[in-house]
């Protein structure tokens, strides 16, 4: 974790300095600012990326309990501490119900406990923002599931009675083109299920290993040649970088970015230019193609699960492909961007921490 940047807030001076002393013996090279006014620390707030505030509950001007409901309204996942005084722990008891993260006895106050109260505070603050995050999403996943899976379930009932009615009428022909329909319809509906299989397993936590961008690439180059040869299809890789991340998630990005490049394109010659570069600590993966493009109103949607810019008709696919190579950079600590031109082609950036001490590492 970084060093966290702190907030403390008293109206006594002499107890403000003495936090402040215990604050950098607690967590040394921490930094902190100080208020002794609490009609600043909205403010300061607004101004600041605080990780943490440590509030005085008793001051006359503004009670640390009302200034702390204030801040949570404004920054729900800003870490809250309420310094109390003799007599004032059952408040903050019924407090924490009420959204406050934690609080402190000023008569129990040291480095140690400090210290304790704080990174507790700080870490419960970014797993409920994580977990909020996750919730919002498999909420937002669950709905466009929902959605999705309601089409090919209701062509799957047509077209299993109208073939047989067509049987019962000895309609073959019309019976064998129901079929197929219904056989189509199935096997979108098994696609939809396999792929979110999928994506829970990317809910997962990975365990980091030192991965060759390159290899990966031509893997999945590999993979995809025979599909590739048949399309007339053309890939080039360029570069290459060691990152710390997991192989089978990131064959899964290139393969789902090479894949999309090659469908949405109407080139006699469909061409697909990978270049692998690193720059600081991030490696940086860009997937070029000569495709139909993206408009530039369009370029986050088609992250969002089950979004489709096509019909089916035009495009086969389940449209979970880009939401699920995002997740899987997201569950390595990168990032996925895409920039694009109708007519033109799209370019995909996946960045993603570069591995550190390759050469220690490899041996």
């Amino acid at each position: 974790m970084s060093v966290p940047n702190l907030l403390l807030v008293d109206d006594d001076p002499f107890a403000l300095e003495l936090q402040v002393h215990l604050a950098q013996q607690a967590i040394p090279d921490c930094s902190i600012q100080t208020t002794d006014d609490p009609a600043e620390v909205e403010g300061m707030c607004a101004t600041s990326a605080f990780d943490c505030v440590l509030l005085d509950y008793d001051m006359p001007a503004l009670d640390g309990l009302t200034l702390a409901g204030r801040l949570r309204t404004d920054h729900p996942y800003l870490p809250v501490i309420l310094c109390t005084g003799a007599g004032d722990e059952l408040l903050a008891t019924k407090a924490l119900q009420g959204g406050l993260t934690d609080y402190i006895p000023k008569s129990a106050i040291s480095a140690p406990a400090l210290r304790r109260t704080v990174l507790h505070a700080i870490e419960s603050a970014s797993n409920a923002r994580v977990i909020d995050a996750q919730r919002r999403e498999l909420e937002g996943f669950a709905f466009a599931l929902a959605h999705d899976f309601k089409q090919p379930l209701r062509q799957i009932t047509t077209f299993a009675n109208l073939a047989i009615q067509n049987f019962e009428n000895d309609q073959k022909e019309d019976a064998r083109r129901h079929l197929a329909f219904l056989s189509s319809s199935a096997r979108r509906l098994s696609a939809l299920v396999d792929m979110m299989s999928q994506y829970t397993l990317l809910n997962k936590p990975i365990e980091p290993e030192l991965i060759r961008v390159g290899s990966v690439a031509d893997g999945v180059q590999e993979s995809l040649s025979t599909y590739i040869s048949d399309l007339n299809g053309v890939v080039d890789v360029s570069g290459d970088a060691f990152i710390q991340g997991s192989g089978v998630f990131l064959h899964q990005i290139l393969q789902n970015l090479v894949v999309n490049g090659f469908k949405y394109n109407g080139s006699s010659q469909p061409r697909i230019k990978i270049d692998i570069s690193s720059k600081g600590d991030v490696c940086s993966i860009k997937v070029r193609d000569n495709g139909i493009g993206i408009g530039q109103e369009y370029l986050e949607q088609v992250f969002k699960p089950l979004a489709r810019l096509h019909t089916s008709a035009e495009y086969s696919g389940t449209g979970l492909g880009l939401t699920m190579a995002r997740k899987a950079a997201a569950a390595q600590g990168g990032t996925i961007t895409c920039r694009s031109e109708l007519g033109i082609g799209s370019e995909f950036v996946v960045r993603l921490p570069l591995a550190i001490n390759v050469e220690a590492r490899a041996a």
